[in-house]
């Protein structure tokens, strides 16, 4: 017995052992707990919104736009790139959504170029956007409504100031989704294939930190020195058999940081859905704010520490009222670009941010207007002085 114990002793504290690890790393993992969150390494990534959108007719066509906050976890600066055609979605039907797989807010990683706009310091947290959209025939096939989604994000570096070399690949899954937002949003479907257990959509924090305090739900986001509020929503139609219904929203932008800001709207990324899963498609314009396009961007919307300013963004909807009718509740994605003045006359693109709005209903209004909110002046005019230059150039 006395050669026994020992052994009975050792095994006891390996079982407990045994016991205790899973709960202390459950402890330790930032997704423990967290629907369609992934654990990666140095940073993790979590579904916050899923948007479906859906044309109808013989060829028929539906979208799925996932857009997945990034959270830096670890104690080093982190440079993120999403890998050039990586997006894949498909769904319990087994359609795979080929014809597009685009992204929106994180720089892009194709052969031999790498944009590492995409940075999160220790703790920070950014969105991005990433879609897939099938072509399908209504007579044949019909699109399913529980997705997965699979992409590619790629670690970067940047070698002595200017070359970015590519560390490694992270392949990001996430199955069992179903709309937040758009097209089946909040219905109790009964999908063909049920979604796996603990994977039901994550919905975006509550607001209530920082700059987005007492927003309603959806209607306001924070994306790095930046905080956008949806303030205003006003739907208008107009049209006969041929219908239109356009949608125009006031996104309030506010500076949260100690450095001037200068924005502009990322030319053809608005996109615009409603309840009914319709696309706002047939006509989308800003006033407002600078257009980017290409190698030109217009640094017009610039803001000082503290300081809020509104800009408009309308898309239209054209339809038939003989086969379908508009929704009356709204998202609203964009991306807006940060821009810097590089000596006296070129702009450049700092960052993308991938803004999404949910739930806008027309009529919608919050309180305060887009005015200077202790702003400091003088920053303001530094920014004022160094754009009056650049037009002065460009005359």
């Amino acid at each position: 017995m006395r050669r026994v114990l020992p052994s009975i002793r050792s095994f006891a504290a390996a079982l407990l052992t045994a016991i205790a690890l899973p709960a202390a790393l459950a402890a330790s993992d930032p997704c423990a707990g967290v629907a369609n969150c992934r654990n990666l390494g140095p940073f993790t990534a979590t579904v916050v919104k899923v948007n479906v959108t859906r044309q109808d007719s013989v060829t028929a066509y539906q979208g799925v736009r996932t857009t997945v906050r990034f959270t830096n976890i670890g104690d080093r600066p982190l440079i993120l790139g999403y890998r050039d055609h990586s997006s894949a979605v498909s769904d319990n039907r087994g359609l795979a959504y080929r014809w597009s797989a685009k992204a929106y807010g994180i720089g892009v990683v194709a052969r031999g170029s790498a944009d590492p706009q995409f940075q999160l310091a220790p703790g920070e947290s950014r969105e991005a956007s990433f879609d897939g959209v099938v072509q399908y025939s209504m007579r044949r096939q019909v699109a399913g409504n529980v997705f997965s989604h699979d992409i590619t994000i790629v670690q970067l570096a940047v070698v002595n100031g200017q070359q970015v070399r590519e560390l490694r690949d992270h392949a990001v899954g996430f199955t069992g989704l179903t709309a937040s937002s758009g097209f089946a949003a909040g219905r109790n479907a009964t999908p063909t294939a049920l979604p796996i257990a603990g994977t039901a959509p994550a919905q975006p924090a509550a607001p209530g930190s920082g700059g987005c305090a007492g927003a309603p739900a959806g209607s306001c986001q924070e994306a790095g020195p930046l905080v956008a509020q949806a303030v205003r929503v006003n739907v208008t139609q107009s049209g006969n058999v041929t219908a239109y219904q356009t949608v125009r929203v006031m996104v309030r932008f506010t500076n949260a940081g100690a450095e001037p800001l200068i924005l502009g709207w990322r030319k053809g990324s608005s996109a615009v859905s409603d309840d009914t899963g319709q696309a706002y498609r047939w006509a989308s314009k800003v006033a407002g704010i600078g257009v980017v396009d290409g190698g030109s961007a217009d640094p017009q919307f610039r803001l000082a520490p503290g300081e809020s300013r509104e800009a408009a963004f309308e898309s239209t909807l054209q339809y038939s009222v003989r086969r379908s009718h508009p929704g009356s509740v709204f998202s609203q994605d964009m991306t807006i670009v940060q821009l810097g003045i590089v000596g006296p006359s070129q702009v450049r693109s700092l960052h993308d941010y991938a803004l999404s709005f949910s739930n806008l209903s027309s009529g919608m209004a919050a309180s305060g207007r887009g005015a200077m909110a202790g702003g400091a002046p003088d920053a303001a005019e530094t920014i004022n002085k160094v754009v009056d230059v650049f037009k002065a150039f460009k005359k």
